[in-house]
């Protein structure tokens, strides 16, 4: 180790087998380093007031200590440059020149006789040069997805000497050039050192899959090397890069020739090397071929065992190099002109070719992804007006003007303080529609529609028809809500007469703030102005913050309350019953004081808050632009989609509003004359009118059903009782007759005895006669 001092410059240099700490301009980091060498008693001829007053002479000390320092210190040591390093050669291009080789390129290189050498580093990002720009005329389709990097942002430089015979290394700072103007955790967000592509080329070689090889080097260079600032920004597609690149020439022998019929020649050459046996055959009718192989061992445990064979077939063990019919493609090229899905195009193409032209073979290995690349290539030129100017600036320009064609309403502004911009554009029939209707205006923001990154803000309010439109639109570079309050501000210039009661949003606080900004509302005289929450953004946030289950559900039943008492009644129930701290505090802060901005109670006023409680509508909306806008288009081809829609919505609402006058409703089982009294009112007012006719012809006809239901219950009842009686009545009379017949049959007994003895007397009358007039004659 050396230790070198000046009295006039008050500096200090520690070397340590190549190891230096920094100056004392920088004495936060230097005490713990330096305190670290004396505890360890490398540093004992040095004195203990090192950092504050100069070292007067050096001192030479042997000492292995370099390999005490981290390699996020060896970065930091060789990043900014302020004083002269000694290494030895071995130990500097090993441990050392590996860990910043993305920050410094050569830029000069001088070779003395002796074998010395010295080379001038600069830091990449000076790039001397200008990026080349991209040539006209060139379609979208054939350009190169690239990046350009500025030139001339840093002009950091080192000198690195090589001394061959003393087997050492300076490094120093060159001449007067300045420090870094940047971190050096910026520059390894660009590009990431040696010594981290060599930990990902060694796990490459193991054929690991890329997302495993990104996992092992992030925690192996965070737990084991110190440098997680250097991964950090490692991500998946280049470990992907890096591993086609360590393993293409490995897999090279697997890719076989692009002809091919010479690859299968290839193949069956190569199986009966290894002693297969192989057979080649063709189906004639069918166009179909293929290949038998197998090993004699294969053929003997075949017949040995294959008394129950297992067969299946697999697919993707080789590319797919088999071409369409230029009849499918040209279906496939005449759906993508309709700007189709992918998807849709696919099971389109394979049900007309299958139905209508009887080629389900020759579209039943046709895939999404060739489905895809046909349609870019047939829509890349209908797009190319989409993609826009690279430069932005001219982008916007472009986009402007465009605008102001289409008889847009444009102005741009600019947030000086925030550096952000932006600018605002709507039609005049929109302003017309804002001031009439925009006593409730939602507001949304969606992104993702160019690629720059520009939030799209958009006004949607509802007419007297019950249609929903676009009352404005504005782009802004960074959502804030300063730049959100001065595109509103702009807003109201353009339409002098919107006086907007309530603004019903998501829970974002951006766009909250930028309406207490834009709307100053009773200090200046004005209608007073009020964010409303929508309720659909307000249980998803419920569900996501609040994972209690019963203070969620009493959370969103207070929101559903029809009064305020109620409301804060059940919002303290929540609180107090709430188990978890956290959820308690998050409560209190975000829903006890603004509870009219997010409860219903505070809708009960107005039919039209009661009709509308979330920004569903222009959710759709947004949905709907972002399915034709894409992220790789301009600002020029997000306000082509814009505009387009705006046009169709315009459409939608006049259709609407023609409908509402003229348009008859009919109704199946109400008569002519009620229907024509039906006709006199608007549509909608119609179909009112006949849900409630069609509910009071039920309610007639269940009457009627149930009075004759009642009618047939009671003849029911009356034939039961005649049945009954009629019953009562035969069962009476045969009681009568069979004591009749009794009473006869007695009669008829006594009147028989009676004649028996009637008979028995006039018998016996008549011997009594015969015996006295037998006597007398005696």
């Amino acid at each position: 180790m050396k230790v070198f001092g000046t009295n006039n410059l008050r500096k200090y240099y520690v070397y340590v087998g190549g190891a230096i700490t920094k100056n004392s301009m920088n004495k936060k980091r230097t005490r713990p380093f330096v305190s670290k060498l004396i505890a360890m008693n490398v540093l004992s001829s040095v004195p203990t007031n090192l950092l504050d007053p100069p070292v007067s002479s050096a001192t030479n000390v042997d000492s292995p200590i370099s390999k005490e320092i981290t390699p996020s210190q060896k970065c930091d040591l060789l990043f900014n440059i302020n004083h002269l390093l000694e290494l030895p050669v071995q130990e500097f291009d090993d441990n050392w020149w590996s860990l910043v080789s993305n920050v410094w390129t050569v830029f000069n290189f001088k070779k003395k006789t002796n074998g010395d050498s010295s080379q001038i580093y600069t830091c990449h990002l000076t790039k001397c040069k200008q990026s080349s720009t991209r040539k006209e005329g060139i379609s979208s389709n054939k350009r190169r997805k690239t990046k350009i990097c500025p030139s001339y942002l840093c002009f950091a430089k080192i000198k690195v000497t090589r001394f061959i015979t003393e087997g050492k290394v300076h490094v120093e700072h060159f001449q007067n050039s300045p420090n870094h103007t940047y971190s050096l955790e910026e520059s390894d967000k660009i590009k990431r050192p040696q010594i981290i592509r060599n930990l990902v080329e060694q796990e490459a070689l193991k054929n690991y899959r890329p997302p495993a090889i990104l996992n092992a080097v992030k925690e192996y260079a965070a737990e084991r090397m110190d440098l997680d600032a250097c991964v950090k920004e490692l991500r998946r597609k280049e470990v992907t890069n890096i591993k086609y690149k360590v393993r293409g020439a490995l897999d090279a022998h697997l890719i076989g020739n692009p002809n091919r019929e010479l690859d299968i020649q290839e193949s069956i050459f190569f199986l009966k090397n290894q002693k297969y046996l192989v057979e080649r055959y063709m189906i004639s009718h069918k166009s179909t071929h293929g290949f038998v192989f197998m090993h004699p061992n294969q053929i003997k445990n075949l017949e040995k065992y294959g008394w129950l064979t297992l067969i299946d077939s697999t697919h993707k063990t080789n590319r797919d190099k088999i071409k369409r019919p230029q009849i499918i493609r040209n279906l496939v090229e005449q759906e993508a002109l309709k700007n189709y899905r992918p998807p849709a195009i696919l099971n389109a193409v394979k049900e007309y070719a299958a139905e209508r032209m009887d080629l389900d073979a020759c579209v039943k290995e046709l895939r999404r992804k060739e489905v895809t690349n046909i349609k870019y290539k047939v829509r890349g030129a209908l797009d190319a007006h989409l993609i826009g100017n690279p430069n932005r600036e001219l982008d916007i320009q472009e986009s402007i003007f465009f605008l102001k064609n289409q008889k847009y309403l444009v102005e741009r502004y600019m947030i000086s303080h925030k550096s952000t911009h932006g600018f605002v554009f709507m039609h005049p029939n929109q302003i017309k529609n804002l001031e009439k209707y925009g006593w409730l205006t939602l507001i949304d923001s969606t992104h993702k529609t160019n690629r720059y990154d520009y939030r799209l803000f958009t006004l949607y309010i509802r007419n007297e028809f019950g249609c929903w439109g676009v009352g404005t639109h504005f782009f802004v570079s960074n959502e804030d809500s300063d730049t959100v309050a001065e595109a509103l501000k702009t807003i109201r210039r353009f339409a002098v007469h919107w006086k907007p009661r309530y603004f019903l949003q998501d829970q974002s606080n951006v766009e909250a703030n930028g309406i207490k900004m834009a709307f100053l509302e009773l200090k200046n005289g004005e209608q007073e102005c009020d964010t409303i929450f929508c309720t659909v953004h307000l249980v998803r946030t419920l569900m996501s913050k609040i994972y209690e289950v019963k203070t969620r559900q009493k959370m969103i039943q207070a929101m559903h309350k029809l009064t305020r008492i109620g409301c804060e009644a059940l919002i303290q129930q929540a609180i107090e019953e709430c188990p978890v701290p956290t959820i308690k505090q998050y409560i209190k802060r975000y829903y006890v004081k603004n509870n009219h901005q997010w409860a219903l109670w505070a809708h009960q006023h107005s039919p039209l808050l009661l009709q509308v409680t979330s920004t569903n509508s222009l959710e759709s909306y947004h949905s709907e632009l972002k399915r034709t806008t894409s992220s790789q288009h301009g600002l020029i081809g997000a306000c082509h989609k814009v505009v387009e829609l705006d046009q169709k919505k315009c459409t939608d609402s006049e259709y609407v509003a023609f409908e509402f006058c003229t348009k008859k409703i009919s109704i199946v089982g109400i008569s002519d004359k009620i229907l024509n009294e039906i006709h006199k009112f608007p549509f909608p007012v119609q179909r009112m009118l006949a849900d409630e006719a069609c509910t009071v012809e039920k309610r007639i006809e269940k009457d009627i059903l149930e009075e004759t239901e009642a009618k047939r219950a009671a003849k029911n009842r009356r034939l039961a009782i005649n049945e009954l009686m009629e019953r009562t009545r035969n069962m009476y009379w045969r009681v009568e007759e069979k004591d009749i017949l009794e009473e006869t049959e007695a009669k008829r007994a006594a009147k028989n005895r009676r004649l028996a003895i009637n008979e028995l007397m006039e018998r016996t009358r008549n011997m009594y006669w015969r015996v006295e007039e037998k006597g007398d004659e005696r």
